[in-house]
């Protein structure tokens, strides 16, 4: 157990029975089976409390990340990349560009940076690559500058790739949008990907049959063209969405129990949670104001005395974090 991790817990006084869940980025020091961190701090919190463990969990956000790189857009990706960093990369330069978007009198006042850190704002880079499709260009010839950029813009094929990366890195990044921020809970964000996986399935037979309604770039530029490369990337896609994520799946059950109680199997429950669940569905005044207000305030609202084993099973799962972002949770879950 890492000395420094054992100082933290006595400097914020933390209590090793109040451990839950442990999210890590997935590399080995952390989830290696005799030495990681995860199996140092379950060992010394079963060593201390017995039968009790914390959750291991993978960060949802980076799994998403990793996604993606099954994806065959280098060739794309590249090239673009290059171009906005060229121009990003001298103060003068950039300053120069922004006096062109100025003169034409663009929409927009600047050009988005992108690296392999800043990876989630590639769909905006893209997109607005995309609404500039001449200024760029311009822009680096002017300066003489060693990039095939136009070269790459002029051929079809390049254009109608390009446009796929658009559509699919926009929706990433759409989708990555919903997993953070405050009050989101562990079990919203697995909704989420499952959501998305779902979508993709869709989509993937879609653009095989022709029907680019979700791709709307791709749509106002494909003529002609065989769409089954991008259909088999989707579909490569959605294979890596379904391989990852098996942590959050061993708690889908556990998340229904907070999502769907009244529509819950009670035999499936926890034993110490069963007759509560029962007593609590057979409350009509109950019954009713879960719709209304949902699982966060519903159970936090619920007597404790007459639901304590309930209370305190929703409450683990709501300060999960199913992220390494510092994420905010609503206080009386936190007590």
């Amino acid at each position: 157990m890492s000395r420094h991790l054992c100082d933290c817990f006595d400097r914020h006084k933390l209590y090793w029975d109040k451990l839950v869940s442990i999210t890590t980025d997935g590399v080995p020091s952390s989830t290696g089976k005799n030495v990681g961190l995860v199996k140092k701090v379950n060992n010394k919190v079963s060593g201390v409390y017995s039968c009790r463990k914390g959750i291991p969990l993978h960060c949802i956000i980076q799994q998403e990340s990793l996604c993606k790189s099954v994806l065959h857009v280098k060739h794309i990706v590249g090239p673009l990349v290059r171009a906005v960093n060229y121009i990003r990369s001298k103060g003068l330069y950039h300053r120069q560009f922004l006096s062109v978007l100025a003169a034409i009198e663009s929409d927009h006042t600047h050009i988005i940076f992108c690296n392999s850190v800043r990876w989630l704002s590639l769909g905006k880079m893209l997109r607005r690559v995309l609404d500039l499709p001449k200024v760029i260009p311009i822009f680096l010839e002017i300066k003489e500058a060693s990039v095939d950029f136009q070269e790459l813009m002029a051929k079809s094929e390049f254009k109608c790739d390009f446009a796929f990366t658009v559509d699919l890195m926009e929706n990433l990044n759409e989708l990555n949008a919903t997993l953070q921020g405050k009050n989101v809970f562990a079990h919203e964000m697995y909704n989420a990907m499952k959501s998305f996986t779902t979508q993709l399935n869709l989509i993937s037979h879609q653009v095989e049959e022709g029907n680019l309604i979700h791709f709307p770039v791709l749509k106002s530029i494909a003529t002609d063209l065989k769409l089954n490369k991008y259909s088999r990337q989707l579909d490569a896609l959605k294979n890596e969405f379904e391989k990852r994520f098996s942590d959050f799946k061993t708690l889908e059950k556990e998340f229904k129990l907070v999502t769907a109680p009244f529509s819950f199997d009670c035999a499936k429950a926890p034993n110490d949670c069963q007759m509560e669940l029962i007593d609590m569905r057979c409350n009509s005044t109950l019954k009713e104001t879960f719709p209304n207000v949902g699982p966060v305030d519903f159970f936090g609202r619920l007597n404790e005395v007459n639901f304590p084993h309930l209370k305190d099973f929703v409450k683990k799962m709501m300060v999960l974090d199913g992220s390494t972002y510092i994420l905010y949770v609503n206080k009386r879950y936190r007590q």
